[in-house]
């Protein structure tokens, strides 16, 4: 069995240039090139770059979320709206494109002897929630109302169907690691510094900024049941945050302006944090410790909140903060631990008994083969939707008639924005912080 594995073993590597661009090049990496080209101006040389990666691979579905925002950012929206269409279609199947698929097929074997970058990037939780709040945005921007309604409850379904699979596959890994007497709790503290980041959230799939688009979304469209339920679902989740409270009340009174016209801010600022590699001595079974490479978060990556204020007449409001997509990243990765953790002992007694066989049968050479193999592809499955932001916030204000301007501000950078406002109506202001510099979308509803 192992003589047969040993055998392949090299197969990963030679595919790892068609099936991944992930397995031996840490994908933040790849992706701070692009984040530092949206701050210079040079967004659309990204997006080139990204296209063979975006078209197959078992990280293509990775790279199709990246240039659905990276385009998104650069207006545009049509192409943005059809890539994040075929990730919601691969979210929705559970599979990929052809391509992908056949992949697929060999990703189990190649990660067992590699490490998790073979296997195909399924997406996490909070990611598919931001999927469908983001493409309502392209379909607003598209003039197309209805397709924005729909996205956005297909954004509430999935937070309330996402609760019982993530109940589901966490048992499921708990009992498989008691099934191999995998000591879960022996290795608990390695991880325990995600607790202070994953303890800011109650779920990592709940998202209160997307929760509060669609509020806002009901809200000028007049249906106001639907807001109700979408603030106080919100409210839930930050109890204290004041406009959270103003939004329900207001909802509940069916509160519209008479004269004036409503703007609502929504503030994207920064980008997600990347994971960082540890390593993990783990007993095994066969009375063996190993040391693995697992990804996880430190307190100390994740950036302050800086904020954004806007002025009118004089008068200045702080944005209050709704998500921390750090938060959300943090905690599903800590509920993900121990099925990480059955996957990476028994990867680590495969490769061992590959390096046995090596030396066996072709002699020192062959174990220092598998010595060198084992080192270069032990390597800690880094991969995460990167040009998401790293905090969302949200704020409603009434403003007069006409052509208004506001000024804003945010650490490091400042603008005066026209905004056209309506009586009655209702417009969105979306202000993306990709690091000193802004990105502004408006739409009306």
């Amino acid at each position: 069995m192992f003589r047969k594995i040993a055998l392949i073993a090299l197969a990963p590597l030679a595919m790892s240039g068609c099936a991944t661009t992930s397995l031996f090049s840490p994908y933040p990496d790849q992706i701070a090139v692009i984040q530092s080209s949206l701050v210079a101006g040079t967004g659309d040389q990204s997006l080139v770059s990204l296209a063979p990666k975006a078209e197959s691979g078992s990280d293509a579905l990775l790279y199709r979320l990246e240039r659905a925002r990276l385009s998104q950012l650069l207006d545009k929206f049509e192409d943005s709206r059809v890539d994040f269409d075929w990730v919601g279609n691969a979210f929705d199947q559970g599979d990929m494109k052809a391509t992908v698929q056949a992949s697929a097929l060999v990703s189990g074997v190649a990660s067992m002897v590699t490490n998790d970058n073979a296997i195909a990037y399924p997406g996490d939780a909070y990611e598919r929630v931001f999927v469908h709040a983001f493409q309502a945005f392209n379909y607003l921007a598209l003039k197309q109302a209805d397709g924005a309604e729909v996205e956005l409850r297909r954004a509430a379904d999935q937070q309330r169907n996402l609760a019982e699979k993530n109940e589901a596959e966490i048992a499921k890994a708990q009992k498989e690691a008691e099934e191999k007497k995998i000591p879960l709790d022996k290795v608990a503290g390695h991880f325990a510094g995600l607790d202070e980041i994953a303890g800011q959230v109650k779920s990592s799939f709940q998202n209160a900024y997307v929760l509060y688009l669609s509020g806002a979304v009901w809200e000028a469209r007049g249906e106001w049941g639907r807001a109700v339920v979408d603030y106080r679902q919100a409210l839930e989740m930050y109890p204290a945050n004041s406009e959270l409270q103003a939004a329900l009340a207001r909802a509940e009174k069916r509160q519209r302006p008479k004269n004036n016209g409503t703007v609502v801010f929504l503030y994207e600022e920064g980008f997600a944090p990347k994971k960082d590699e540890i390593k993990v001595p783990i007993p095994t079974f066969t009375g063996e410790v190993v040391t693995l490479a697992f990804p996880t978060y430190h307190a100390s990556s994740q950036a302050a909140y800086g904020g954004l204020s806007v002025s009118h007449s004089g008068t200045a409001k702080t944005v209050p903060m709704l998500t921390n997509v750090g938060a959300l990243a943090a905690r599903s990765l800590k509920e993900k631990v121990p099925g990480m953790l059955v996957r990476q002992t028994l990867r680590a007694i495969t490769k061992h008994q590959i390096q046995k066989q090596a030396g066996d049968q072709f002699g020192p050479l062959g174990q220092l083969a598998g010595n060198v193999y084992n080192f270069l592809s032990e390597g800690a499955d880094l991969r995460s939707w990167l040009l998401l932001p790293a905090y969302t916030a949200a704020m409603q204000i009434e403003l007069p008639a006409g052509t208004q301007s506001v000024d804003l501000v945010a650490p490091g950078v400042s603008m005066a924005q026209q905004i056209e406002v309506k009586a009655r109506r209702t417009t969105l202001v979306r202000v993306i912080n990709t690091r000193s510099r802004l990105f502004i979308q408006t739409f009306e509803l």
